[in-house]
Parts: structure tokens; C-alpha cells; sequence
């Protein structure tokens, strides 16, 4: 039987998009779910290391979906998407309170916070967190 038979799974880190995602995150290699379909079985055959979402999806409440990951017991990152916010720390803060325990940050696509950055984005904030630990 080769790797490719329906015997056999191929291990490759996901990252699961849910609900309405800019469409950089649309491409092959983001999975797309209904937020009504994370479920602990998929959790456990998809193994994200990330899963994002859109801050201010129409379909998907991320708070919601933040605490169903808790419930869940995710361990990995979960990220939502926006745009430049006026106060992210309090996004960030009210999170904690509502999914204690879980990975959180928000995603900039247009790249104005010294929070996480969108993966490929030249002016990723760890950076230069890690160099201000130097």
C-alpha cells in the first residue's frame, strides 16, 4: 500500500480557516471550515497548528468559537484576522477572560500592530520582539 491508498494518511501541519477569510487565506494550503463543524474529531484528524478566523466575520463569532476551542481543549494558535485596530490589547484582554488558556492574537493583514503578523509578512512584530529581548 503507498502513501497516497486510503489506508494511509500523509501528515502535513494544517492551518483551518473558519468562516469568511480575506482570500490570501483561501489558497491550498489553508483548510476552510463552518465554524458549526469543529468538532473534537476533527480536531484530533486535522491536528492545525493554527486556526484563524476573521475578527468581524458576519457568520462566525470569534468569541464564541474562541471558547468552543477552550471547551475543546486546542492546544494550538488561534488567530484572528482584522485590520488595524484603535485599542487590539483590549481585543487581546477581553479574549483571555472569555478563553482563558487559549493561544490568542490577532492577525493584521494590513500589517499596523505590534502583535502577531500574518505569516510571509516582511514586518513581523516576533522579530522584533525577539531582538528587543537581546
Amino acid at each position: 500500500m503507498d502513501s497516497h491508498s486510503p489506508g494511509h494518511r500523509i501528515f502535513i501541519p494544517a492551518t483551518l480557516a473558519v468562516g469568511t477569510v480575506p482570500a490570501q487565506f483561501s489558497t491550498g494550503a489553508y483548510l476552510i471550515a463552518k465554524a458549526d463543524r469543529i468538532t473534537w474529531p476533527l480536531l484530533a484528524w486535522l491536528k492545525p497548528e493554527v486556526i484563524v478566523s476573521s475578527l468581524f466575520d458576519p457568520v462566525v463569532d470569534v468569541m464564541e468559537l474562541a471558547r468552543r476551542l477552550t471547551a475543546l481543549n486546542y492546544e494550538g494558535r488561534f488567530r484572528a484576522i482584522t485590520t488595524t485596530l484603535p485599542t487590539p490589547d483590549l481585543v487581546r484582554t477581553e479574549m483571555a477572560d472569555h478563553a482563558p488558556g487559549l493561544d490568542f492574537d490577532l492577525w493584521f493583514v494590513d500589517g499596523n500592530d505590534p502583535g502577531d503578523q500574518v505569516p510571509g509578512n516582511d514586518n513581523n512584530s516576533l522579530r522584533k520582539r525577539v531582538a528587543l529581548l537581546r
